[in-house]
């Protein structure tokens, strides 16, 4: 497995919420713990995760481009949106290359920054998967919580099945903060992700596998 580049999914959420704007990152962050124990640590209605699937997908079934929603459990509505390319290959086990383009945190919509590519992402018989990305990080333009790039380590773990769950992938994202200093150790266990494939017009993010919609602020 390899990334081309540093422009993160998850991280950004985390050290843009804590950090964005505000004099007093310490006080800042007392909150968001806060917030997270109120959660009950699983985000709430933020749940997520998969284990096997009754129909794997096979080779090619989910090949295809996606929108792919981060949501940090720091502030799960305000999903990161990134555009995903999908390309699996047959093997023991079945493997995906899986492309990352971040979205505008304006729009949704506008290409921010360059490319993240990852190869020959594993997946388990049973269509569950465990995907370790290494440390990756998000432009400030992509970063809807706050004005700041941020840097984590992610893993995914969702499953990628057949049937009519084909055109929808979702789980659970687990990693820590690296940067910014202050929030560096910070656990990201009890955010999700989400995969939905399309064709023409974007879908609006969703955040979960209840596939609750994202939510942002008005643009002023």
């Amino acid at each position: 497995m390899r990334f081309s580049s540093l422009i993160s999914v998850t991280g950004a959420l985390l050290l843009g919420v804590v950090l964005g704007g505000c004099p007093d990152p310490e006080g800042q962050f007392a909150e968001f713990e806060k917030r997270q124990a109120a959660l009950g640590g699983d985000g709430g209605s933020n749940t997520g995760g998969a284990s096997a699937c009754e129909t794997p997908a096979i080779e090619g079934e989910a090949d295809g481009i996606y929108m792919f929603a981060l949501s940090v459990i720091i502030d799960p509505p305000k999903a990161f949106a990134l555009d995903a390319t999908v390309v699996t290959h047959a093997g023991d086990p079945l493997t995906l290359d899986l492309s990352l383009q971040p979205l505008s945190k304006a729009d949704q919509m506008t290409n921010v920054g360059e490319v993240i590519a990852f190869t020959d992402l594993p997946i388990n018989a049973g269509g569950s998967f465990d995907w370790d990305l290494g440390e990756v990080a998000l432009v400030n333009a992509g970063n809807p919580i706050s004005a700041f790039d941020v840097r984590a380590t992610i893993q995914l773990h969702g499953a990628l099945c057949g049937g009519d769950a084909l055109d929808f992938i979702c789980g659970t994202v687990t990693g820590t903060v690296i940067e910014p200093a202050a929030l560096e150790g910070y656990d990201l266990e009890g955010s999700t992700f989400t995969m939905q494939r399309y064709e023409g017009t974007k879908p609006f993010p969703v955040i979960n596998c209840e596939k609750d919609p994202a939510v942002y602020p008005a643009a002023n």
